[in-house]
């Protein structure tokens, strides 16, 4: 027997005209002879079967055909409960994520004769399952396929199956027994942690190893020292969140992030000529390091999060640092030798214990933030072959005093922005405008009507913040204005000459008492530049037609987040890397409500899990790592999450206004904005009530998880 399904509207107005397709739905029921009822949808003669509801039977089978049409795919989320036995006979090569999931009182699953693929969650949770037969043609076993099958004891792998994915038999506590010839293409490291299988096989193993030893998959010894076999493959991560780990020769290249997060890693002996990246990332007990010779890079996080770390030998020939290479360790000196000719983004950043650092003067590239927030660092050199071209390179080092440099040039100024430093070499300059190169960095005169200098070209930050004056002149030299240059100045009238090319948000903002304003030329003019002029009427304002006038240009100032940002550097949340793709190797797969079916995908999903009070990110499949900086639960019972680390995994930018307190979060045109202590979400034009605040903590930016996935349109979901 078999009807259109009818939404309960139209079958009121149809009465009992069954057999009609309806636009609302496409999906026809048929009821087979054990009394199951399948609900499907057509495709030319091919069928998916998309809901099985119990029937008479514990027995369900997926047959070949149902009115002479082939059944040829399964839905996601398609079985209820009531089944003790399934056998697919149907001709399937692929069963979908989710289709069988939390199936209570499923014992025997027979799988036909021609599936290429068993999708990820599949067969998942299913508490009473004691056996499944997957056939020979099974070629893929996805991300946690058979998870947390509490009564499987026994499996047999096809030896076909070249892909095993993440989790596939993770928290399988009763099974004993994989028959498996252990040659496989892909395999995750954690497929099958926490079983009984794995750990009898490790009484007699110190490797997962396939392929007759040529693929290393895992690390699963307990001598706690470590010496890397002979491999033609090896996964990346093979050694990570291991702590039995003490000890580690390397004599040969590895993988990237080999042994990451060993918690008790303490020393580690490097003979080979190349080290990979992130090899030992947030190995928080590493405290004794010895490389070779022949190293010549150190790549990106390779130490980054070492916390004990306090010295290290560098190779003599080494060449570059990486990004990140040594951020958050624990180094209180370091000697690079003369032939580093490059060194990374944020570096050395966070290393707080650092005190005086010497640059090689064959140094050509020095990243941006390289030295950002080493508080403790006193002095360092500046070679001239860098002196041009640094970027925040020492912002927010606050104990910097003492720097050796030829000449202090623009760049050098700017990239000791909060250093005593800078704050010295200010106050000692002499003369109305302090200039450096071509760039005007204050005025400190008492005209009120100065003229700047000809060959100034930009005029800086806050150079003329709050001043005492009645109109500028400037020279026909200068083609910038950054932002807050003029800020809450005294100025009456000004002329902007058609050299400039940009005006900068905020540049001129509260001069109230601007009466007359002329923009010459093409100026780019910035967000709130003239916010706040109060004295400015539109009969006194003339500008070229071809300027370039932002909306908001002379738009008021409504709240605290259109506050410029303080001079202070926005404080981070979390140490680098902020998030990894990879996830851990013992995470469990998503237990989120079962999504329906849809014809276009909805948007990413951030899972939020509580395990033992232990709280870890999800983004889809993508664990978001937070190295020191964790996310926690606050006094409202909220779950507050480093702001930085989850926004720049989901791409957003994060803006942080140190006068106001305040985090603007933006994706593309959707703009969030938060105030530290505050319960209020501006999101665009609209005001929301939250039932917690964001919060410092330990200079710190926090941030209620919610609002870190919902301000860019995710759904959030909690896993208790």
């Amino acid at each position: 027997m078999r009807k259109i399904i009818l939404s309960v509207t139209a079958a009121a107005m149809l009465g009992s005209i069954g057999t009609v397709p309806l636009a609302a739905s496409n999906e026809i029921e048929y009821n087979d002879p054990a009394g199951y009822t399948f609900r499907y949808t057509e495709n030319g003669d091919e069928i998916t079967i998309e809901k099985c509801i119990a029937g008479d039977s514990d027995d369900l089978v997926i047959p070949k055909e149902i009115d002479g049409k082939k059944v040829t795919a399964l839905g996601a989320y398609i079985f209820d409960e009531g089944f003790k036995s399934l056998t697919i006979e149907a001709d399937i090569e692929v069963i979908p994520e989710y289709c069988v999931f939390d199936a209570k009182g499923l014992e025997t699953v027979v799988l036909n004769e021609g599936l290429k693929i068993l999708e990820g969650s599949n067969f998942y949770a299913c508490p009473d399952l004691e056996s499944i037969t997957l056939p020979e043609s099974l070629e893929k076993l996805g991300d946690g396929a058979l998870y947390d099958n509490r009564s499987l004891a026994s499996i047999t792998i096809p030896d076909n199956v070249k892909e095993i994915g993440m989790s596939v038999l993770m928290d399988c506590p009763s099974l004993t027994t994989i028959n498996w010839d252990m040659t496989a293409d892909e395999c995750d490291d954690g497929f099958a942690e926490n079983t009984p299988w794995l750990r009898e096989y490790s009484k007699e193993h110190d490797w997962l190893a396939l392929n007759d030893g040529e693929y290393l998959v895992q690390y699963i010894g307990s001598t706690g020292d470590v010496v890397i076999p002979e491999f033609t493959k090896m996964n990346p991560g093979a050694c990570a969140d291991n702590d039995a780990i003490r000890s580690v020769t390397i004599d040969r290249e590895l993988p990237e992030s080999t042994f990451v997060r060993c918690p008790n890693l303490t020393k580690a002996v490097v003979t080979s000529p190349v080290l990979s990246g992130s090899t030992f990332y947030d190995c928080e007990a590493l405290t004794d390091v010895t490389l070779s010779d022949e190293i010549t890079t150190i790549e990106p996080r390779t130490f980054a999060g070492c916390s004990s770390l306090k010295t290290i030998d560098l190779p003599d020939e080494l060449e570059v640092i990486g990004d990140r290479a040594f951020s958050s360790s624990g180094l209180t000196e370091i000697d690079i030798p003369e032939t580093v000719t490059k060194i990374g983004e944020r570096a050395f950043s966070y290393c707080k214990g650092l005190t005086s650092v010497k640059l090689p003067s064959n140094l050509r590239e020095l990243g941006e933030q390289a030295f950002y927030n080493c508080t403790g660092l006193k002095s360092v050199n500046i070679p001239s072959g860098v002196a041009n071209s640094l970027k925040s390179t020492f912002s927010m080092c606050t104990s910097l005093s003492d720097i050796d440099c030829e000449t202090v040039t623009e760049s050098i100024y700017l990239a000791t922005n909060n250093t005593p430093w800078r704050e010295n070499y200010a106050k000692n300059q002499t003369g109305d405008f302090f200039i450096i190169g071509s760039t005007l960095l204050a005025y400190n005169g008492s005209d009120r009507d100065p003229v700047i200098p000809d060959g100034v070209k930009i005029i800086e930050d806050d150079a003329f913040l709050d001043a005492d004056i009645d109109s500028v002149t400037i020279p026909s030299s200068v083609e910038t204005i950054n932002s807050s240059a003029f800020y809450g100045s005294a100025l009456k009238e000004l002329t902007i000459p058609s050299t400039v090319k940009e005006i900068g948000m905020y540049a001129f903002a509260e001069c109230d008492e601007l009466e007359k304003l002329d923009i010459k030329g093409g100026t780019k003019i910035g967000k709130f530049a003239f916010s706040e002029c109060t004295s400015l009427k539109d009969e006194n304002i003339s500008i070229s037609d071809s300027a370039q006038v932002n909306k908001q240009a002379f738009s008021p100032m409504d709240s605290a987040a259109d506050l410029p940002a303080a001079s202070e550097e926005k404080p981070e949340s979390t140490k680098a890397p902020a998030a990894t793709a990879k996830p851990q190797t013992t995470e469990k797969p998503q237990t989120t409500a079962k999504p329906e079916p849809t014809e276009s995908p909805g948007p990413k999903t951030l899972t939020v899990t509580n395990e033992n009070g232990e709280i870890s990110i999800n983004i889809e499949d993508d664990k978001v790592v937070f190295p020191d900086a964790k996310p926690f639960i606050d006094e409202n019972g909220r779950t507050q999450i480093p702001i930085r680390a989850a926004a720049e995994l989901l791409g957003c930018d994060v803006e942080w206004n140190g006068l106001t307190q305040t985090v603007t979060i933006t994706d593309g045109d959707e703009v969030v904005t938060l105030v530290i202590g505050r319960t209020q979400m501006q999101k665009g034009q609209q005001i929301t009530e939250m039932d917690t605040a964001p919060v410092i903590v330990n200079d710190r930016t926090y941030i209620p998880v919610r609002l870190a996935g919902e301000a860019p349109g995710l759904e959030v979901n909690w896993n208790e």
